[in-house]
Parts: structure tokens; sequence; C-alpha cells
């Protein structure tokens, strides 16, 4: 890690905000760990104040979440999906949208300028839209899960198949040199090519063996990234599900899922920056 690769991390507002977020969950660690009444009074005062900053940031998010499921909707964005993919799709980035709007609304409470009695309801009902919204998106990993694993089966049995078929090129050679009736086939197939009358359908087995070793590489590397999401989407999920009761887990569990899921996604982005 360079100065430069980590200045560009920190000059990013989503890595900013996944920066925050790990900190507010060792402040919230700290919190349920510490038995001084004074090291839990300065760790709440931190929570509070990462959670706050980590709002700046999203305050006007839901316009961004309401254009993806608008783009969705219309067809414009739904990456192959139909149906009730697609419904889910809407749904994760409507829920999200509903989230981060009903969020908002709660902001000059949390900076202490202007008390409400609505505010515990409207931020309850704001962890329910995450907590839905984080369901739908565990929904459609999985369903990319399973799809990812019948192309990775798929691969694997068609390189097996190539790998096991012998190479008829028209071009083998016996002790060194080519066979006289291949010799003159070859010379055939070339004078049709030539005129256009035989099609460049043949590949050479070596070709195609490297073309389903980088197939079955980038599948791999798509499980990898799509395991790393749902690990992360489960481990937020904790977060606003322990406030609505959906998920009773104590407090420490919540706060060590959320420094898991800020650093995968830190992870994520830092290599997204600092390609």
């Amino acid at each position: 890690m360079s100065l430069v690769e980590f200045t560009n991390f920190m000059n990013n507002a989503a890595a900013l905000e996944k920066f925050l977020k790990l900190l507010q969950g060792f402040a919230q660690l700290g919190m349920s760990v510490f038995a001084s009444a004074q090291l839990v009074e300065t760790s709440t005062l931190l929570r509070k104040h990462f959670a706050l900053g980590r709002r700046y940031f999203r305050v006007f998010k839901w316009i961004d979440c309401a254009l993806a499921a608008s783009a969705v909707l219309c067809g414009d964005a739904s990456g192959g999906k139909e149906g009730i993919l697609a419904m889910l799709n809407v749904a994760k980035w409507s829920y999200l949208g509903m989230f981060l709007f009903t969020e908002a609304l709660t902001l000059l409470d949390a900076m202490d300028l202007k008390k409400f009695e609505w505010t515990p309801m409207i931020f309850t009902e704001a962890m329910r839209f995450w907590f839905y919204s984080i369901s739908c998106g565990l929904i459609l990993i999985g369903y990319d899960l399973y799809l990812n694993n019948r192309d990775m089966v798929r691969t694997e049995k068609e390189y097996e198949l190539i790998e096991n078929t012998p190479d008829d090129s028209p071009k083998s050679v016996s002790n060194g040199k080519p066979k006289a009736n291949e010799k003159a086939k070859t010379k055939d197939q070339d004078q049709k090519q030539e005129k256009g009358q035989l099609k460049p359908d043949w590949i050479p087995k070596d070709a195609q063996l490297s073309a389903k070793r980088r197939q079955l590489e980038q599948a791999k590397a798509r499980r990898r990234s799509l395991l790393r999401q749902l690990f992360a989407n489960a481990c937020d999920l904790l977060t606003p599900g322990s406030i609505v009761k959906y998920t009773p887990v104590h407090p420490i569990l919540v706060a060590v899922t959320s420094i898991i899921s800020s650093f995968i996604s830190s992870q994520d982005l830092w290599m997204q920056i600092n390609k």
C-alpha cells in the first residue's frame, strides 16, 4: 500500500463512507465490551459522530436508487432479468431508496437541532426498508450464484470433452512430415478457402482448451465476488434486523458483523479505485 493509493481511496466519497462505517463498528463494539463508564461514554459519542458523518454522504442517494429502480422497471438496466427477478431488482432499489429517504428525514434530530416525537418511528421504518432491500439483494445474489455454478459445470464438461477428443487438425504430421493424403486434403482446403467455398470453422485444440480455461477462470472469479457480496450483505442484514426485532442478536455480534462487512466492502472499493 502506497501513500498515493491511500490518498486515492480516502478522497473517494463511497470509500470514505465505508471507512466511517468501519470506525462506527469499532465504536459500537467498544460500547459493548468496555467496563469503564468513561470509555463507554466515549465510544457512544464516537459512534454517534461517525454515524452522523456517514449520513452526510447519502442525503441525496435516494435519488440514485429511484433512478436505478426506474431503469430496471423500464427494461434499460435489467441485466437480462425478467419476470420475478426484475421485480426483485426493482424492489431492492425501491426499498433502499425509501430507507435513505426516510432516514434523511431524521437528520435534524440526529444533529440535535430539532427534536420530533415521530423520529423514533420513522427511524424504525427506515431500518425495516433497509432490511427488505438487503433481503431482496440476497435472493438475487443467490440466483446469480446458481447460474454461475451451472455455467462452471457446463464449461468443465466441455473442457474435458475437448481434452479427450483427438486432435483432428488437417495439418497433423507423421514422423515429422505431413502425410501425402493429408497434404493434398490441406491444399484442397486452402484452395476452397481462397475461393470462399470453405468457412474457417476449424479451431485448433489448444486454442479451444485455452478459451475454456479463460472461461473457467472468469467464472471462478465471478463466484468469489458473488460469495463476498453474499457474506457482506448477510452481515449487514443483522444491523437493521436487530433494530426491528427480526433478528434479535447481541449488540456485540451486530458490531462484529458490521466491521466484517465494512472491511470486505472497503477491500473491493480499494481494488476498484487503485486498479
